[in-house]
Protein backbone atom coordinates (compact mmCIF):
# COMPACT_ATOMS: atom_id res chain seq x y z
CA UNK A 1 0.00 0.00 0.00
CA UNK A 2 1.32 3.44 -0.89
CA UNK A 3 2.29 5.74 1.94
CA UNK A 4 0.01 8.70 2.54
CA UNK A 5 -1.88 10.76 5.08
CA UNK A 6 -5.19 9.50 6.39
CA UNK A 7 -7.96 11.78 7.62
CA UNK A 8 -11.52 11.19 8.73
CA UNK A 9 -14.20 13.67 7.65
CA UNK A 10 -17.46 13.81 9.58
CA UNK A 11 -20.37 15.63 7.96
CA UNK A 12 -23.28 15.40 5.54
CA UNK A 13 -22.59 14.79 1.85
CA UNK A 14 -24.06 17.67 -0.17
CA UNK A 15 -22.79 16.62 -3.61
CA UNK A 16 -22.22 13.09 -4.97
CA UNK A 17 -18.55 12.09 -5.17
CA UNK A 18 -17.05 12.56 -8.63
CA UNK A 19 -14.03 10.45 -9.62
CA UNK A 20 -11.60 11.83 -12.20
CA UNK A 21 -8.15 10.92 -13.46
CA UNK A 22 -5.23 13.25 -14.17
CA UNK A 23 -3.24 12.90 -17.44
CA UNK A 24 -0.70 10.86 -15.48
CA UNK A 25 -3.39 8.41 -14.33
CA UNK A 26 -3.69 9.67 -10.75
CA UNK A 27 -7.23 9.23 -9.41
CA UNK A 28 -8.85 12.21 -7.70
CA UNK A 29 -12.28 12.54 -6.12
CA UNK A 30 -14.31 15.65 -5.33
CA UNK A 31 -17.46 15.96 -3.27
CA UNK A 32 -19.35 18.42 -1.09
CA UNK A 33 -19.36 17.97 2.67
CA UNK A 34 -21.35 20.05 5.17
CA UNK A 35 -19.53 20.33 8.50
CA UNK A 36 -20.29 22.56 11.44
CA UNK A 37 -18.03 25.25 12.83
CA UNK A 38 -19.79 25.25 16.16
CA UNK A 39 -16.72 26.17 18.26
CA UNK A 40 -15.95 29.25 16.17
CA UNK A 41 -19.63 30.15 15.98
CA UNK A 42 -20.29 30.00 19.73
CA UNK A 43 -16.92 30.94 21.23
CA UNK A 44 -15.24 32.96 18.49
CA UNK A 45 -12.31 30.50 18.43
CA UNK A 46 -11.67 26.93 17.35
CA UNK A 47 -9.12 24.26 18.15
CA UNK A 48 -7.91 24.47 14.54
CA UNK A 49 -7.84 27.20 11.96
CA UNK A 50 -11.23 27.00 10.27
CA UNK A 51 -11.25 24.41 7.44
CA UNK A 52 -7.62 23.44 8.14
CA UNK A 53 -7.29 19.76 7.31
CA UNK A 54 -3.67 19.58 6.15
CA UNK A 55 -1.05 17.35 7.76
CA UNK A 56 0.77 20.40 9.15
CA UNK A 57 -2.27 21.90 10.84
CA UNK A 58 -1.74 23.34 14.31
CA UNK A 59 -4.01 22.27 17.14
CA UNK A 60 -4.73 24.33 20.23
CA UNK A 61 -5.10 22.22 23.40
CA UNK A 62 -4.58 18.82 21.68
CA UNK A 63 -5.35 16.85 24.86
CA UNK A 64 -8.77 18.52 25.09
CA UNK A 65 -9.39 17.84 21.39
CA UNK A 66 -8.54 14.15 21.78
CA UNK A 67 -10.81 13.85 24.81
CA UNK A 68 -13.67 15.65 23.09
CA UNK A 69 -13.23 13.54 19.94
CA UNK A 70 -13.35 10.31 21.94
CA UNK A 71 -16.54 11.31 23.76
CA UNK A 72 -18.04 12.61 20.49
CA UNK A 73 -17.56 9.16 18.94
CA UNK A 74 -18.89 7.47 22.07
CA UNK A 75 -21.98 9.71 21.89
CA UNK A 76 -22.55 8.52 18.30
CA UNK A 77 -21.47 11.91 16.90
CA UNK A 78 -24.26 13.77 18.69
CA UNK A 79 -24.16 17.45 17.75
CA UNK A 80 -26.65 18.09 20.55
CA UNK A 81 -24.03 16.86 23.03
CA UNK A 82 -21.46 19.30 21.57
CA UNK A 83 -23.84 22.26 21.96
CA UNK A 84 -24.79 21.22 25.48
CA UNK A 85 -21.14 20.82 26.50
CA UNK A 86 -20.16 24.26 25.19
CA UNK A 87 -23.15 26.13 26.56
CA UNK A 88 -22.80 24.58 30.01
CA UNK A 89 -19.13 25.55 30.23
CA UNK A 90 -17.90 28.44 32.38
CA UNK A 91 -16.19 29.86 29.28
CA UNK A 92 -19.48 30.27 27.41
CA UNK A 93 -21.30 31.70 30.42
CA UNK A 94 -18.73 34.38 31.20
CA UNK A 95 -19.10 37.93 29.94
CA UNK A 96 -17.87 38.37 26.36
CA UNK A 97 -14.44 40.00 26.29
CA UNK A 98 -11.55 40.59 23.93
CA UNK A 99 -8.90 37.86 24.02
CA UNK A 100 -5.50 39.01 22.72
CA UNK A 101 -3.16 36.42 24.23
CA UNK A 102 -3.08 32.93 22.68
CA UNK A 103 -2.76 31.49 26.18
CA UNK A 104 -6.10 33.05 27.11
CA UNK A 105 -8.09 31.38 24.33
CA UNK A 106 -11.23 29.59 25.55
CA UNK A 107 -11.22 31.55 28.82
CA UNK A 108 -14.17 33.62 27.56
CA UNK A 109 -16.24 34.13 24.42
CA UNK A 110 -14.43 36.39 21.97
CA UNK A 111 -16.43 39.22 20.35
CA UNK A 112 -17.28 38.18 16.80
CA UNK A 113 -18.99 39.84 13.88
CA UNK A 114 -22.61 38.92 13.23
CA UNK A 115 -23.66 36.96 10.16
CA UNK A 116 -25.74 38.81 7.52
CA UNK A 117 -29.00 37.28 8.79
CA UNK A 118 -28.12 38.32 12.35
CA UNK A 119 -27.30 41.88 11.27
CA UNK A 120 -30.64 42.07 9.45
CA UNK A 121 -32.49 40.74 12.50
CA UNK A 122 -30.79 43.34 14.74
CA UNK A 123 -31.64 46.19 12.37
CA UNK A 124 -35.27 45.10 11.97
CA UNK A 125 -35.67 44.69 15.73
CA UNK A 126 -34.87 48.40 16.05
CA UNK A 127 -36.24 49.84 12.81
CA UNK A 128 -39.01 47.41 11.90
CA UNK A 129 -39.57 45.52 8.64
CA UNK A 130 -37.18 46.70 5.92
CA UNK A 131 -37.80 46.87 2.16
CA UNK A 132 -36.50 43.95 0.11
CA UNK A 133 -33.81 46.09 -1.51
CA UNK A 134 -32.31 46.99 1.87
CA UNK A 135 -32.45 43.36 3.02
CA UNK A 136 -30.57 42.29 -0.10
CA UNK A 137 -28.01 45.04 0.42
CA UNK A 138 -27.34 43.91 4.01
CA UNK A 139 -27.01 40.29 2.91
CA UNK A 140 -24.44 41.23 0.27
CA UNK A 141 -22.49 43.79 2.30
CA UNK A 142 -22.09 41.66 5.43
CA UNK A 143 -21.50 38.35 3.67
CA UNK A 144 -18.16 36.79 4.64
CA UNK A 145 -16.26 33.59 3.93
CA UNK A 146 -16.95 31.35 6.96
CA UNK A 147 -13.49 29.80 6.60
CA UNK A 148 -11.88 33.12 7.59
CA UNK A 149 -11.08 33.20 11.34
CA UNK A 150 -13.12 35.73 13.32
CA UNK A 151 -9.92 37.45 14.43
CA UNK A 152 -9.12 38.26 10.77
CA UNK A 153 -12.53 39.67 9.87
CA UNK A 154 -12.76 43.45 9.58
CA UNK A 155 -15.57 45.80 8.76
CA UNK A 156 -15.69 47.14 5.21
CA UNK A 157 -16.41 50.57 3.79
CA UNK A 158 -19.40 49.07 1.98
CA UNK A 159 -20.91 47.95 5.29
CA UNK A 160 -20.38 51.33 6.92
CA UNK A 161 -21.82 53.28 3.99
CA UNK A 162 -24.86 51.02 3.75
CA UNK A 163 -25.92 51.69 7.35
CA UNK A 164 -24.94 55.36 7.30
CA UNK A 165 -26.39 56.41 3.94
CA UNK A 166 -29.43 54.22 3.31
CA UNK A 167 -32.42 56.59 3.02
CA UNK A 168 -34.85 53.69 3.49
CA UNK A 169 -33.19 52.74 6.76
CA UNK A 170 -33.26 56.35 7.97
CA UNK A 171 -36.99 56.56 7.24
CA UNK A 172 -37.62 53.33 9.12
CA UNK A 173 -35.69 54.58 12.16
CA UNK A 174 -37.63 57.86 12.16
CA UNK A 175 -40.95 56.02 12.47
CA UNK A 176 -39.74 53.15 14.64
CA UNK A 177 -41.41 52.22 17.90
CA UNK A 178 -38.17 52.67 19.82
CA UNK A 179 -37.70 56.23 18.54
CA UNK A 180 -41.26 57.15 19.48
CA UNK A 181 -40.76 55.64 22.92
CA UNK A 182 -37.54 57.62 23.45
CA UNK A 183 -39.27 60.90 22.58
CA UNK A 184 -41.78 60.32 25.39
CA UNK A 185 -39.05 59.96 28.06
CA UNK A 186 -38.53 63.33 29.80
CA UNK A 187 -35.37 62.47 31.76
CA UNK A 188 -32.17 62.43 29.72
CA UNK A 189 -30.38 59.76 31.75
CA UNK A 190 -33.37 57.43 31.59
CA UNK A 191 -33.59 58.04 27.84
CA UNK A 192 -29.94 57.03 27.36
CA UNK A 193 -30.38 53.76 29.23
CA UNK A 194 -33.52 52.91 27.22
CA UNK A 195 -31.67 53.73 23.98
CA UNK A 196 -28.88 51.28 24.77
CA UNK A 197 -31.24 48.60 26.04
CA UNK A 198 -33.30 48.85 22.86
CA UNK A 199 -30.32 48.67 20.51
CA UNK A 200 -27.44 46.89 22.25
CA UNK A 201 -29.37 45.01 24.95
CA UNK A 202 -27.39 46.59 27.79
CA UNK A 203 -27.44 49.69 29.95
CA UNK A 204 -25.38 52.68 28.89
CA UNK A 205 -22.08 53.16 30.69
CA UNK A 206 -21.37 56.25 32.78
CA UNK A 207 -19.34 57.79 29.96
CA UNK A 208 -22.06 57.07 27.40
CA UNK A 209 -24.73 58.59 29.65
CA UNK A 210 -22.60 61.69 30.24
CA UNK A 211 -21.86 62.15 26.55
CA UNK A 212 -25.46 61.53 25.48
CA UNK A 213 -27.10 63.78 28.08
CA UNK A 214 -24.66 66.56 27.22
CA UNK A 215 -25.65 66.30 23.55
CA UNK A 216 -29.35 66.36 24.45
CA UNK A 217 -28.87 69.51 26.55
CA UNK A 218 -26.94 71.19 23.76
CA UNK A 219 -29.82 70.48 21.37
CA UNK A 220 -32.75 70.95 23.73
CA UNK A 221 -34.51 73.20 21.19
CA UNK A 222 -34.74 70.28 18.75
CA UNK A 223 -34.92 67.21 20.96
CA UNK A 224 -36.39 64.98 18.25
CA UNK A 225 -33.41 65.61 15.94
CA UNK A 226 -31.00 64.96 18.81
CA UNK A 227 -32.70 61.62 19.57
CA UNK A 228 -32.49 60.73 15.87
CA UNK A 229 -28.75 61.48 15.90
CA UNK A 230 -28.12 59.36 19.00
CA UNK A 231 -30.15 56.44 17.65
CA UNK A 232 -28.35 56.66 14.30
CA UNK A 233 -24.96 56.75 16.03
CA UNK A 234 -25.60 53.59 18.06
CA UNK A 235 -26.98 51.66 15.08
CA UNK A 236 -23.83 52.59 13.15
CA UNK A 237 -21.47 51.53 15.96
CA UNK A 238 -19.17 48.51 15.66
CA UNK A 239 -20.84 46.97 18.71
CA UNK A 240 -24.19 46.89 16.94
CA UNK A 241 -22.88 44.42 14.33
CA UNK A 242 -20.89 42.39 16.88
CA UNK A 243 -21.99 39.43 18.98
CA UNK A 244 -22.63 40.82 22.44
Amino acid sequence: MANGNSITLVGNITRDPELRFTPSGQATASFGLAVNRVWNELLGDGFYSVDSLGPDKECIHPMVVNRMAAVFRYRDFSVKWVFRTIMNSETYQREIRTVDDQKALFTAVRPSRLRPDQVLASVERVAGELPGKVKKGIAQAFDADPSIPQSDLEGSMQQALLLMNSPQLHKQLEKSGLRNELLKIPKDEQLMHRLYLGTLARHATGTEVERGTKYLRQNKDNRAAAVDDLLWAVVNSTEFVTKR
